[in-house]
């Protein structure tokens, strides 16, 4: 079972958001995919009371397949639970890889998000080949 870092930021004029960085247990079994379960059940009842108001951003390896229906099924969940967007929504990723990473967000009564840009690090190689087995996620974000 992994855990999750929960970051708070306060800007300058007092107003605060939320980050939470996860990388959830791999694997592709029934036992891997309850232990994701309750990886979400526990992230969304540490965060969900401290953000009701506030911006979030939750973001990492959720080794969630977006090839998967029961994964998507969990990643949708969460997502309702606490009110999240996925940043990635209606932008294209290579094709030759399953997502596994998510950038999720909502805004908040003080504090809102304007997304620049978003997309894959293509430059996460070296000459041997992907640093990764799924894509490095990546977004610009302006508040």
């Amino acid at each position: 079972y992994k855990g999750f870092q929960i970051i708070e930021i306060t800007l300058p004029n007092n107003k605060k958001f939320f980050i939470v960085n996860t990388h959830m247990d791999a694997g592709r079994g029934d036992s891997d995919r309850a232990s994701r379960q309750r990886q979400l059940e526990h992230i969304t009842s540490t965060i969900k009371p401290k953000t009701t108001t506030e911006a979030l951003i939750v973001a990492g390896d959720f080794n969630l397949n977006s090839n998967n229906p029961k994964d998507i099924k969990l990643l949708e969940n969460f997502k309702n639970r606490l009110g999240l967007t996925d940043s990635f929504t209606g932008h294209k990723i290579n094709n030759k890889w399953a997502i596994l990473d998510y950038i999720l967000y909502k805004q908040g009564e003080d504090v809102e998000f304007n997304i620049i840009s978003v997309g894959e690090d293509e430059s996460f190689v070296t000459e041997e080949g992907p640093l990764s087995d799924h894509p490095a996620l990546i977004i610009e974000v302006s508040i």
